[in-house]
């Protein structure tokens, strides 16, 4: 490789990298001003939704997930590169919203990390592809039948 096109690349990831800090403070600075949202210790339900190269599905999405009454919403990128990344950053603006990067890494291991950091008494594990329905009954009701649950 080129001395050229070495510093072509490094100039190309420090620029990639002052803007993911730019946008990272921009985000930062919306959480830590709002003030409907409180952060939450204990959430009822936690939904993570592994997530790749599906920008034009993240505004249904986001509505979905925001109406399903969820305390807490965790996004695994698997690295996509057609600007997913940037939106989602941008309608995760609540504090217990979470958006974890990991590029190709096994669905398994992904899962297994947003698990773990979750803090939800229970947890509903989503694909990109999934349509959740337009009311959150299922939400409310899963989780008491579950508690009701008899062995």
């Amino acid at each position: 490789m080129s001395l050229n096109s070495r510093l072509v690349k490094q100039w190309s990831q420090l620029s990639q990298r002052k803007q993911n800090l730019a946008l990272q403070n921009q985000v930062q600075s919306i959480r830590s001003s709002s003030e409907d949202f409180p952060y939450t210790d204990c959430p009822k339900v936690s939904m993570i939704l592994q997530f790749f190269n599906k920008r034009p599905n993240i505004k249904k999405l986001i509505e979905r997930l925001r109406h399903s009454g969820a305390e807490e919403i965790i996004i695994i990128d698997d690295g996509s590169i057609d600007g997913s990344y940037e939106d989602w950053m941008q309608y995760l603006n609540r504090p217990n919203d979470f958006l974890l990067r990991c590029n190709d890494l096994f669905e398994v291991r992904t899962y297994d990390r947003a698990i773990r950091m979750a803090k939800g008494e229970f947890v509903c594990l989503l694909q990109d592809d999934d349509i959740l329905p337009a009311n959150n009954i299922w939400v409310e009701h899963r989780p008491a039948r579950i508690m009701n649950y008899n062995l």
